[in-house]
Parts: structure tokens; C-alpha cells; sequence
């Protein structure tokens, strides 16, 4: 059960920090082009 947490919460942050990455590229792109 803790074995199964931890990879859980290991995978989370995995996409969080992805997701973020992302989130940053679309909107540094969106800036150049804008402002």
C-alpha cells in the first residue's frame, strides 16, 4: 500500500512538473506573438 502511494505520488509530480513545462512554453509562445 505505501509502495503504491509513493508511485503515485512520484507520477503526480512527474505531470505536474510536465504540465507546468507546458504551460510555460504556451505562454512565452502566445507572448511573442502578442505582446
Amino acid at each position: 500500500l505505501i509502495l503504491r502511494w509513493t508511485i503515485d505520488v512520484g507520477w503526480a509530480s512527474t505531470w505536474v512538473r510536465v504540465g507546468n513545462e507546458w504551460l510555460a512554453a504556451i505562454t512565452y509562445s502566445k507572448c511573442e506573438r502578442h505582446c
